[in-house]
């Protein structure tokens, strides 16, 4: 008597259906193989309907991603506000508009819109976020993993940052011009090898936060293992301790005046934290699912330095707390399969260029901080600051994206497809794509 299976699947030769689970324990279909008589293997994939594992992974890694360009388009708003007016005076002040009707409150609006603070302490939660999410899918997390992740991480950091300090030196060794307040002492050949190593970040001032973005690479993967033995509570106080020491300025300064600040390391482990507990929580699930709280904590996010201050230590808390209420709503949107504005075509391409256009967008100030004679003769005609100050951004964007593109098709993607090793893991769309070649040659 023949079983059910012979009946639907007569082979001569071995079977094996191999299902297909997804981290969320939902299973997503099997991959069919067969040993033909030769000893090669034949595959075939069976998609389960209507799951689409490709659909909601591109959809995760977009919105995210995309978030990460607006972050980045924040930080280049901010530095275009510090472009001044004589006597020092910059553009992002909002006392020059305050008694206009119309343009005091619209000024008052892009200064905290543009929170520059606010956008690196969301590129830091998000980091941890992302590298939480890469290693779960890894099924042993021993040496060889971690020497990848670490590998992999200055990958990702490096390559860009040379480039981008190659540039400024050739525009410097060329034109003569830097960004205001650097100098031949800043170019001499000692300080620009500090600034490749990122042991000094004086050239272009916003690699300041890639010497703490290096170190944390090792907090986030010690947190990682302990998420993996079941030790969130470990977690938490690690996060709990970094936290209580951001108030104090010996643990801030403890590389020294000038080299990596510590007092944002917590951001990280927020980071890990979101995607190890909070998604697994239904409470923190149900309150982080309404559009509502994302409307509130995107809001929140840019009220909290004008609020507490913009100097005070509690103003970070509380954005990289509003910034993992950010991530996990669009993580669980992506989850449920339901794509936001921030999967739109423009908003990935920022995304996509973030880093670069985050590195690169200070070759604008090179000539945006030297506009203070026609940023007079824009405030005699009576054009608001706020006016000229989004004007400068707007145009600096658009003159730097294609340069974030150039650097992001031939620094990023190259240095990590050729030096960056492959994971011994692959997702399960790469698994199906991989089965319906082997179909195909069997054919």
């Amino acid at each position: 008597m023949t079983s059910k299976r012979q009946q639907i699947l007569p082979c001569p030769f071995p079977v094996r259906l191999n299902p297909i689970v997804v981290s969320d324990g939902k299973m997503l279909g099997f991959v069919l193989q067969v040993h033909t008589r030769t000893g090669k293997a034949a595959g075939m994939s069976i998609k389960s309907e209507p799951v689409n594992y490709g659909t909601k992974q591109e959809h995760f890694l977009g919105s995210l991603e995309s978030c990460r360009g607006v972050a980045a388009m924040i930080v280049a708003a901010f530095h275009s506000g510090q472009s001044n007016w004589s006597g020092g005076n910059l553009l992002g002040d909002t006392a020059y508009d305050s008694n206009h009707l119309i343009f005091g409150p619209i000024s008052f609006l892009y200064s905290a819109l543009c929170n520059g603070h606010a956008a690196v302490v969301f590129f830091f939660v998000l980091s941890g976020f992302i590298l939480s999410e890469s290693a779960s899918r890894v099924e042993r997390l021993n040496l060889a993993w971690a020497g990848r992740f670490f590998s992999r991480r200055i990958l990702r950091i490096y390559p860009p940052a040379l480039a981008c300090i190659g540039l400024f030196g050739a525009i410097y060794w060329v034109c003569g011009a830097g960004i205001p307040g650097t100098g031949s002492t800043t170019f001499s050949p000692l300080n620009i090898l500090q600034n490749l190593l990122l042991i000094r970040t004086d050239i272009n001032g916003v690699m300041w936060t890639l010497p703490i973005e290096i170190v944390a690479v090792p907090l986030i993967g010690v947190c990682i293992y302990l998420v993996r033995r079941k030790r969130v509570a470990s977690v938490c106080l690690i996060g709990l301790l970094l936290t209580t020491a951001s108030f104090a300025d010996d643990w801030n300064n403890l590389f020294g005046h000038g080299h990596v600040q510590l007092q944002l390391m917590y951001c990280f482990v927020t980071g890990v934290l979101v995607h190890s507990w909070w998604l697994s929580s239904k409470l923190v699930r149900r309150a982080c699912q309404s559009n509502w709280a994302f409307i509130i904590a995107v809001f929140t996010m840019f009220t909290v330095r004008p609020s507490l201050g913009w100097w005070t230590p509690w103003s970070p808390i509380f954005e990289s707390l509003l910034s993992g209420v950010i991530i996990a709503h669009l993580t669980l949107k992506a989850r449920a399969n339901k794509t936001t504005f921030l999967n739109n075509p423009p908003w990935r391409f920022v995304g996509k260029i973030s880093y670069s256009f985050y590195l690169l967008h200070p070759l604008s100030l090179i000539v945006l901080w030297r506009l203070t004679p026609l940023n007079d003769y824009f405030r005699q005609v009576g054009v608001p600051s706020v006016v000229v100050a989004a004007t400068l951004f707007v145009v600096s964007s658009l003159v730097v994206m294609p340069l974030a593109w150039l650097s992001w098709r031939f620094v990023e993607r190259a240095s990590m497809r050729v030096f960056a090793p492959r994971d011994a893991t692959k997702p399960a769309d790469e698994t199906l794509g991989h089965a319906d070649k082997c179909v195909q040659r069997a054919a």
